[in-house]
């Protein structure tokens, strides 16, 4: 099962695919291939019948299948678990009830579904109740009776499962409703003679994670976890192996190689793991070790034979992967921790240059995403992980020893450009020659830094003092009292904060005030905790018993005694990568420079700048009020994209997103070619976006408009 859209076919009848149903039916047979075919292409399947109702067991289905070259097995004997499901292309159910919530899982993790109902197995509205929590999840629904027709019934569909088939067997059936008319994902695909639903399908689109950016790094203390041995002592570590490689690439398929001969990585069980989950896997040191070389990698695996160290700093900061072990022995626990230290501290990491005497399976002890599923990892004579950096966020150990012993560790390199602050200078007036000039050489000038959305935190600051950084996820369990938000003022004066507020979008009642006569000196950095009171670093807390910042993301701000938002910090769901997740446009291309961003928000006003890029995008996909907005162009047009002439406004929208991650851009502006919108509007009021979109049969500009002011009318348009 590798395909990311999970599929259903729902019945409303069981007899459709027993013998009788081939029988009464001769295109019976070619439906039954049909659905084959919907789940998974022109592959062969691997199906399960998990059911002993006798409309999915008889001879007819099964020799169908089988003759196709289709794997066919039958049985309510295996478990009913995501990860048996997921072995199958697809299962076929109905009578016998399965449990919903596991049902839905696989769905949304790909996995395909034939149901059918109508087997009189707990009378019609207990059949109904027994599978209406699974269908309800994707938009459809079994009606409670059950209908008195007995006849095969004419097609009346152009769905790929009627490809030649004129007609299907029904008898006394439960009828199908489509909960969501509007959704594109689940319709009725054919009716009967007084219009109930006979057959539906459904469908889930599981949008795959991005492959990070970012420059990530997994350090294991030992090489026995993944070595053949380490796979026979604690079976989950097959599970972590392909943790670490979704931790690279995402839901994607990754290019991977080992830069060592050791053999904690050069093993069969590894290999096979990496290989049958559908990744590319290659071996070997007989490859150049330069950036070029190794940036055609989504992640190499390295430990024991010693790497150049300023390469692999050079790769991970250009956004490669790495997975290093040790424990190998190479060159003894001091020697090994040397080979490797320099790559290593510049992420806040280091091997302590010992071994341990550790030698078991070791009990997992975090809920980091690398151990979702993993119980126990093994170890044996592992060198130790020291973080040199445990105030920061971007590296840390996350599985530690009953003694304290760091044994896994992760870091990750964000290329995060400096907030530049803008000069306005004005030229001094020259006077002008009488004659003209010889022509001179146009100075080159640098770029101002584009945002990115690689960028862990989008900082913006309209003064000297500026929130400079957030610890939002603290070691204290529950409460976090050790989160904390840094503010620094890097200007050459002393900054009197007096009153000065700091809150979070996620909530209005988190506030906190900087007393009377608090100075933040020029070059120094303040920080206000949650919940603990540390005087070496201004002693500001502010004590709450709960955690203030969510970890699934935030903004932070910076009010000064006026009311004027100084400076804002955002991060995860809030930063512009997490806002295009969030809204499924994870392509657009958003343009513009911290300068700009920084300039406008000194104008003031309630919106910050990830509060507009938000709003902006979502009135893109929402507002079809105005008739030249791209949504409105595309409901008034629907067959110039592609879509039926009724196209909901549902269809619509997702016709719009799958536009916006097509090559699309959304321009912050002032920009060098315009400074208002067509219809007069300024960056003095305003946060103007304008949207291109390549793949737009119309040929206009569009914009939109976000009141600085916190007016809640944000309004969209465009122009031929």
């Amino acid at each position: 099962m590798s395909n990311l859209t999970g599929k259903i076919v729902v019945n409303a009848d069981e007899w459709t695919l027993s013998d009788i149903g081939f029988q009464k039916s001769p295109d019976a047979a070619t439906f039954a291939l049909n659905v084959a075919k919907y789940f998974v292409g022109d592959s062969k399947g691997k199906f399960h019948v998990l059911s002993t109702n006798w409309g999915l067991i008889q001879s007819s289905l099964e020799q169908t299948m089988t003759k196709a070259g289709h794997t066919w097995t039958k049985g309510l004997n295996i478990p009913i678990n995501l990860a048996t499901l997921s072995e199958y292309d697809g299962i076929f159910i109905g009578g016998d009830p399965v449990d919903n919530q596991v049902l839905i899982e696989y769905i949304q993790n790909g996995g395909r579904v034939y149901l059918c109902a109508g087997t009189g197995q707990g009378g019609s509205q207990g059949e109904a109740n027994n599978w209406n929590p699974f269908l309800a999840a994707f938009g459809l629904k079994y009606e409670g009776v059950y209908n008195g027709i007995n006849a095969n019934l004419p097609i009346n569909s152009t769905h790929p499962l009627f490809t030649g088939v004129k007609a299907l067997f029904q008898n006394a059936a439960n009828p199908i409703t489509d909960l969501q008319p509007d959704s594109p994902l689940n319709k009725i695909i054919l009716t009967n003679s007084i219009g109930q639903g006979a057959i539906a399908t459904a469908e889930f689109i599981k949008t795959p994670a991005p492959k990070s950016l970012n420059g990530q790094i997994v350090v294991n203390a030992d090489e026995w976890t993944l070595g053949d041995v380490g796979f026979q002592k604690a079976p989950d570590a097959d599970t972590f192996a392909i943790n670490v490689a979704k931790y690279f690439v995402g839901d994607e398929k990754g290019k991977f190689h080992v830069l060592s001969n050791n053999w904690g990585l050069n093993q069969s069980s590894l290999e096979q793991t990496m290989t049958k989950a559908g990744h590319t896997w290659t071996k070997g040191l007989n490859i150049p070790i330069n950036l070029a070389t190794l940036s055609q990698y989504d992640a190499i695996f390295i430990g024991g034979d010693p790497v150049d160290n300023q390469v692999l700093i050079e790769y991970v900061k250009n956004g490669g992967k790495v997975y290093l072990c040790a424990g190998t022995g190479q060159g003894g626990a001091l020697g090994e921790a040397n080979n490797w230290n320099t790559f290593l501290a510049a992420f806040g990491l280091q091997l302590s240059g010992s071994y341990n005497t550790i030698s078991e399976s070791l009990p997992v002890n975090s809920n980091h995403p690398l151990f979702a599923g993993v119980s126990n990892l093994y170890q044996d004579k592992g060198s130790p992980i020291i973080d040199l950096q445990p105030e920061s966020p971007l590296n840390q150990i996350i599985l530690t020893h009953s003694s304290g012993q760091g044994l896994i560790a992760t870091a990750e390199f964000i290329k995060t450009p400096a907030p530049q602050p803008v000069a306005e200078v004005t030229p001094t007036p020259q006077p002008v020659p009488e004659v003209i000039p010889a022509p001179q050489p146009v100075p080159e000038t640098t770029p101002e830094p584009l945002i990115s959305d690689s960028e862990e935190f989008t900082i913006t600051a309209t003064k000297d003092v500026t929130i400079s950084k957030l610890v939002y996820k603290g070691a204290v369990k529950r409460s976090q009292a050790d989160e904390y938000l840094e503010i620094s003022n890097p200007g050459n004066s002393p900054a009197n904060i007096s009153g000065w507020k700091i809150t979070s979008a996620g909530s209005l009642k988190q506030v906190f005030t900087f007393p009377q006569g608090t100075i933040l000196q020029a070059g120094k950095s303040f920080r206000i905790y949650t919940n603990e009171v540390h005087p070496e670093t201004g002693g500001f807390s502010f004590a709450s018993k709960t955690a203030i910042w969510n970890d699934a993301g935030d903004e932070a701000k910076l009010f000064d005694v006026a009311g004027n938002n100084v400076s804002t910090l955002a991060y995860g769901k809030n930063t512009i990568g997490g806002i295009k997740e969030e809204l499924k446009v994870p392509q657009l291309q958003v343009i513009a420079s911290h300068a700009a961003i920084n300039k406008q928000m000194s104008l003031s006003g309630k919106i910050t700048f990830t509060e507009a890029l938000s709003l902006a995008i979502k009135s893109f996909l929402e507002d079809d009020t105005n008739s030249d907005s791209p949504l409105a162009i595309i409901i008034k047009k629907p067959t110039a994209y592609g879509l039926p002439k009724d196209a909901t406004k549902a269809m619509a929208t997702e016709k719009l997103r799958s536009l916006m991650n097509e090559n699309a851009k959304l321009i912050l502006y002032p920009t060098p070619e315009r400074k208002t919108a067509e219809n007069g509007e300024t960056v003095a009021e305003n946060w103007i976006f304008e949207l291109s979109l390549a793949g737009f049969a119309e040929r206009t500009m569009h914009w939109a408009i976000v009141p600085r002011s916190g007016d809640p009318k944000v309004s969209n348009y465009g122009i031929s």
